[in-house]
């Protein structure tokens, strides 16, 4: 019968892989650490699985990042992008409060505190959780202040996972019209070759959880506790005296 013969000829066609093939670990930990990375898969789905396993893993405390995933048909070159980190500073200082940068935030005791808790807003510092920021306003201890007699503490506290944001003010009684005032100094850039498949995997902002307090702080009835127990032991070394 007759033959038919079919020549088929392959030209520039690439031996070796544009990028070397990753394993998952070192993916992320380059995305981790350089916020870039790319590597060889065989399907554009297994290039976004790469993007979610590495957004699942909430590496950015605060959210607001994203990922980006482009995936070459031709080459099976799979390159992910992470953004937005930068814009979180910016961000934090917005949640942080007006004229605060969120960076500058240190740890602070209570005689810090009560320096110039009575100015403006009060004092905006950092706490581990919301029940440090609550001992700053809690009557169990004796809580120091600028304010010459009895105030008003507020508490307005900010928490992520990781941290607070604790702002104390002190609010002096009516009629206190001095203060001992104080104060304090305080890449890679990837250009997608043609014939590629694109996605964004977007993280919102993790939003903190607020909580805010207010305790009346009476530092007359110190006073007078103070002088009550005085009055009670003259009286009893009197009767001592007595009875000898």
């Amino acid at each position: 019968g007759n033959e038919v013969t079919c020549k088929v000829e392959i030209t520039d066609c690439r031996k070796t892989p544009p990028v070397p093939q990753l394993t998952t670990e070192e993916v992320m930990n380059l995305l981790k650490s350089q916020q870039y990375a790319e590597t060889i898969t065989f399907s554009a789905g297994a290039c976004n699985a790469l993007g979610k396993q590495f957004m699942d893993l909430n590496e950015f405390t605060y959210g607001g990042s994203s990922c980006k995933v482009d995936y070459n048909l031709n080459t099976k070159k799979c390159s992910l992008q992470i953004s937005g980190q930068k814009g979180a500073s910016l961000w934090l200082d917005g949640q942080c409060g007006k004229g605060c940068k969120f960076d500058e935030l240190q740890f602070l005791d209570l005689q810090q505190v009560s320096i110039s808790a009575h100015q403006g807003v009060g004092v905006r510092f950092k706490t581990a959780d919301d029940a440090s920021c609550k001992q700053y306003c809690s009557t169990d201890v004796d809580i120091p202040s600028s304010c010459p007699g009895n105030f008003v503490c507020s508490r307005d506290c900010k928490c992520w996972p990781e941290s607070c944001v604790c702002t104390i003010k002190h609010k002096c009684e009516v009629g206190n019209r001095m203060f001992r005032s104080g104060k304090t100094k305080n890449r890679n850039v990837y250009k997608p070759d043609n014939n590629t498949v694109q996605d964004t995997i977007q993280l919102p902002r993790v939003m903190p959880v607020l909580n805010k307090g207010m305790t009346f702080i009476n530092t007359k009835h110190k006073k007078k506790q103070k002088k009550g127990n005085k009055n009670l032991r003259k009286t009893k070394e009197m009767q001592n005296r007595i009875k000898k």
